[in-house]
């Protein structure tokens, strides 16, 4: 949790390679509501061809990446089958873990905090995307690339579901996706975007003491979500699904749900450039200047994150 903004900063970093096609990036963020997180987390684990451990003393602390996770990543590193790559956001005695015998980032002693508090934090972020391109290279021009596939790649549990929420969904017709499409889809996302507040609620009373924040699921398709300092309420906002005749969507008002034909932002379904595949458009887009995000074609979890910011801006 006290890592989480170093981890969006990331994230946001890595959209540009994502954009060329180069990678495709997953994160433990995008586990929605009712899935089995142990199953998703072992099956991305053994399909991913890049893994970066963001290391900080709480990342050291936490039980199940020091059982599980670690472990794993560095077996596959070892044989060849990924890499590892970790990325130091604080001082932390890490060098004495698994980890320890892999180059990290930043180099030279320093970490992501050093680089944040000097002003340079987009330095650092950079450098780790150019390593991350630089390793998916090096591993498309190894000469075993294309070497057979190991049993824990080719048999993910059996458990795991692929949720239509983490990634876009890419439908096999052609043409316009179906209504049913459609609203399994905005169902989906709505889920990821609960998900995303529900963390992300939880990461600012851990990070801040004199604060509260409070989440409250009015249905299935609707919630609003409070930020109080010292008894105060700084910020607050509803969020929910609307389908009507006049327009149908997901919406999103600093009034909260009760009047749904008030809103600050609507995000509404539109077809994506490359192939079948839906994305969500924000009609107010350009007005809330949201510039890390392209908001006439998120994906779920861009959606998520570009209504968070609405949220956060407001503290």
């Amino acid at each position: 949790k006290a890592d989480f903004s170093a981890v969006e900063r990331l994230m946001v970093h890595l959209k540009g390679l994502e954009y060329e096609g180069i990678i495709e990036t997953w994160y433990d963020r995008q586990i929605i509501p009712g899935e089995e997180w142990d199953a998703r987390i072992r099956a991305e684990l053994a399909a991913a061809d890049v893994i970066i451990f963001c290391v900080s003393a709480d990342l050291l602390a936490t039980d199940y990446i020091q059982r599980i996770e670690i472990p794993k990543a560095i077996a596959r590193h070892d044989r060849g089958e990924a890499t590892v790559i970790p990325v130091i956001l604080r001082k932390c005695a890490w060098e004495g873990s698994a980890l320890g015998r892999l180059q990290g980032i930043p180099v030279k002693g320093r970490t992501v905090q050093d680089y944040v508090r000097d002003g340079d934090a987009d330095d650092v972020w950079t450098t780790v995307a150019s390593t991350v391109r630089d390793a998916v290279r090096s591993r498309q021009e190894a000469p075993d690339h294309n070497r057979s596939i190991s049993p824990e790649r080719e048999a993910p549990p059996e458990t795991w579901i692929q949720p239509s929420g983490a990634k876009p969904v890419i439908f096999s017709d052609v043409g316009h996706a179906s209504d049913l499409e459609q609203d399994d889809f905005t169902q989906s996302t709505f889920a990821t975007i609960l998900h995303y507040f529900e963390a992300s609620l939880e990461n600012i009373k851990a990070a801040n003491p004199r604060c509260e924040a409070r989440l409250r699921k009015l249905s299935e398709d609707a919630f609003e979500a409070s930020v109080y300092m010292d008894g105060r309420r700084l910020s607050f906002c509803g969020v929910f699904i609307q389908n009507e005749m006049r327009w149908s969507g997901i919406g999103y008002s600093n009034s909260g749900v009760s009047n749904r034909g008030s809103m600050n932002e609507s995000l509404s379904l539109v077809q994506g450039e490359r192939g079948p595949r839906l994305k969500w458009h924000a009609l107010m887009g350009a007005m809330h200047h949201a510039s890390e995000i392209d908001t006439n074609g998120m994906d779920p979890g861009e959606a998520a994150s570009y209504l968070w910011f609405l949220f956060i801006r407001q503290l």
